[in-house]
């Protein structure tokens, strides 16, 4: 055996035991900051992590049609004005209008183009009072139509031949002098009056470019726009086209985009949630599946004369109803 240097097992002992209490510290230390701080939660987008509130920012309170009534085919778009609601059921090719508690009103067919057998309304804006844009798919352009009595009478149409041509729209928005429209052939962002004449080009300095825009909304001078493919919100200066921002998050594929007081909604199908921003771009919380289970949230809406948030949901074949809770 070897003998053992005095001292020596002591001062292995002792090192052991500061150790051990370091250890124990940090571990209190640990476990008293993690009290302190808010609490993560994973998200199903990769590399995400979103602070836990105790409130959700979108409480469901609603959903129609109600049991028993017919489901929509293929709810998309929708839009708010005044105590009403349109939804776009783009299998139908028609835009229902509701009351703003989910009594149906009317149906708006959309008139077919030429060499089409029927429309399919996609996305859907108010770009003047009872003036409703809708992305006509099928048919390949925008048309405007009077919301006056339900009829749906025809005022204007975007697209036709030129620089304002249109070959694939999929999103449009209301903007001050009258609405813009994504065209994803050409991946460009054209503006036109409110009866569908061409206006003037505003993507051409926007780096990087945009990549198929699924929704659109104009929250005061600022222009939301979901580029879908590129999972971002992209934020446009409405005074100029070339200035922009992103919102700070990173999504799964955004779609719906609806600006509200105190921000923006987006609507993202993959995550699937709805989130909620203020002003400043700042994640304030997400819905989401209001009943469980699958939802496929695409179109949003707020309703100025309820204070209420609509989503559409072309799987379940509804739209489902939120109150904004604030703090």
């Amino acid at each position: 055996m070897t003998e053992e240097e005095p001292g020596a097992r002591g001062v292995r002992a002792s090192t052991v035991v500061l150790a051990a209490a370091v250890l124990v510290a940090a571990a209190v230390f640990a476990v008293v900051l993690a009290l302190q701080q808010p609490r993560l939660v994973q998200t199903s987008r990769p590399a995400e992590a979103v602070a836990e509130t105790t409130e959700a920012p979108l409480v469901p309170v609603d959903s129609f049609p109600r049991k028993g009534e017919r489901r929509l085919r293929n709810p998309l778009g929708i839009a708010a004005d005044a105590d009403r609601l349109y939804v776009a059921e783009s299998d139908a090719g028609v835009v229902r209008v509701f009351s703003a508690e989910g009594e149906s009103i009317a149906a708006i067919a959309v008139p077919v183009a030429a060499g089409v057998p029927r429309a399919q309304p996609g996305s859907l804006a108010f770009v003047a009072p009872g003036r409703l844009a809708v992305v006509d798919t099928a048919g390949k352009r925008v048309v405007v139509l009077s919301t006056a009595a339900g009829r749906g009478k025809l005022l204007g149409v975007a697209g036709g031949k030129g620089p304002g041509a249109l070959r694939q729209p999929t999103a449009v928005a209301a903007v001050p002098d009258g609405m813009a429209i994504y065209d994803a052939a050409d991946r460009s962002l054209k503006v036109y009056d409110a009866n569908g004449r061409f206006v003037r080009r505003v993507d051409e300095g926007l780096r990087p470019s945009l990549t198929f825009v699924g929704g659109m909304a104009l929250g005061g001078d600022r222009l939301y726009v979901a580029d879908s493919n590129a999972s971002r919100v992209v934020v446009l200066d409405g005074s100029r086209s070339d200035s922009s921002a992103v919102l700070p998050e990173r999504f799964s594929l955004p779609r719906g985009l609806a600006s509200w007081p105190g921000g923006v909604l987006v609507a993202d199908p993959f995550a699937p949630a709805v989130d909620v921003f203020d002003l400043a771009g700042k994640l304030l919380g997400r819905a989401d599946a209001p009943r469980g289970g699958r939802w496929s949230p695409m179109g949003v809406a707020w309703s100025a004369a309820t204070g209420r948030v609509y989503v559409t949901d072309p799987s379940a074949g509804t739209v489902d109803v939120f109150e904004v809770r604030t703090r």
